[in-house]
């Protein structure tokens, strides 16, 4: 425990947020949120095979990245597949193929094996211990079926041979792999290796794949790390419109049943509603929400800001707070000394006269792990 502790303090020292995975450490306010998060959409309504797709807003620093790492603990936790994808300029929602390809390599499943990241790795290997079950997915028809009959295969791994599941295998992981290769080598039914003009039936297809073999559900994480939908002017780019199209059809399909057991998360910087109603009225209906004022807590509302989720804890009082898990940090060993959280209260103070807005929740964290790593190390 105290390698990770150290391991997340560094983390926030350096870059403001916690490494992967340990967001847990550190988190300060949001144990009521997230079980609520827990009982109520990861247990009561993706494990019951309902789907939804959920959004929130957050500017730079105010938590948005650490709140999908706590999802994703939970999402791991209740044995949920889990894909995330960091969208900017690289990877973008406009390219839909590069998308479902991310989300071939780097879906991860946690198990008795420990976490195992792509999806064939994950068929493989969860697919001997038993977890997954092939008699669930057989007879079931799915919008790309030569993914589901290469799902199929590499989960009850029948190949003639090696040479015969690497192919599958590269198939899976996205690779235009051709028909004639695989029968070749006798794999048959496998066709129509993933492209812009399939990527969606592939993404889908997965995700109800999964649920199918027995998973209790699916979770597709986003995280807007760059201005997706900002536009100069009235014109509205045709890449835009593409993305913001897109997002319809994942809340559509969750919303009419065609999305089986997933979890659809966005975390998005502030104005992307405003700027997706913009880019495409029927997107910008679907995301529309009531005024805050009477109801600054409705966790059920599909868009959530992110400075809701502490409930009403003032700015000083999530500092306090902070103060205290981060000096029981430092304190872990009793050798913290004895003036750290003295000099904690002063840096945070400075923090918030510096930050006037809620965007100081990264730069006091970071302030505040600089100070406990020196209690950790002393």
């Amino acid at each position: 425990m105290h390698d990770e502790v150290v391991e997340a303090l560094v983390s926030i020292a350096q870059n403001g947020i916690p490494a992967s995975g340990a967001a847990w450490i550190t988190d300060v306010g949001t144990e009521v949120f997230l079980r609520y998060f827990d009982e109520e959409i990861l247990l009561g309504l993706i494990s019951a095979g309902c789907s939804t797709c959920r959004f929130f807003e957050a500017v730079y620093g105010a938590g948005k990245t650490h709140l999908l790492d706590l999802i994703g603990r939970l999402a791991r936790n209740r044995g949920f597949a889990v894909v995330r994808t960091d969208l900017s300029q690289v990877v973008s929602l406009s390219d839909w193929k590069l998308v479902a390809k991310h989300a071939l390599e780097n879906i991860t499943l946690a198990g008795d094996l420990g976490t195992i990241r792509s999806l064939p790795r994950i068929l493989r290997s969860f697919g001997q211990l038993g977890v997954l079950h092939p008699d669930g997915l057989r007879g079931v028809r799915l919008s790309h079926v030569g993914f589901s009959n290469a799902i199929l295969l590499a989960v009850e791994d029948r190949f003639r041979s090696d040479e015969a599941r690497e192919l599958v295998h590269r198939y899976l992981m996205g690779e235009r792999v051709g028909v004639g290769q695989l029968q070749r080598f006798g794999v048959h039914g496998v066709t129509e290796p993933l492209s812009e003009r399939n990527a969606e039936q592939v993404l889908s297809t997965i995700s109800n794949a999964l649920v199918a073999l027995g998973l209790p559900g699916v979770v597709l994480m986003f995280d807007e790390n760059e201005h997706s939908f900002l536009t100069q002017s009235e014109y509205v780019s045709r890449k835009v419109q593409t993305s913001a199209n897109l997002i319809r059809r994942l809340i559509d399909a969750c919303a009419m049943g065609d999305l089986r057991g997933v979890l659809v998360v966005f975390a998005v910087l502030p104005g992307f509603l405003r700027r997706c109603a913009h880019a495409y009225q029927a997107l910008g209906q679907r995301l529309e929400r009531p005024d805050r004022g009477e109801d600054a807590l409705a966790w059920r509302w599909p868009v959530v800001d992110v400075s809701d989720l502490c409930g009403d804890m003032s700015e000083e009082r999530f500092a306090d707070r902070a103060i205290g898990r981060m000096y029981d940090l430092a304190n872990t060993n009793g050798f913290a000394p004895s003036d750290l959280r003295a000099e904690m209260s002063r840096e945070a103070r400075r923090v918030l006269e510096s930050h006037a807005s809620s965007g100081f929740r990264r730069p006091l964290m970071k302030v505040l792990a600089e100070i406990a790593l020196r209690g950790v190390k002393t």
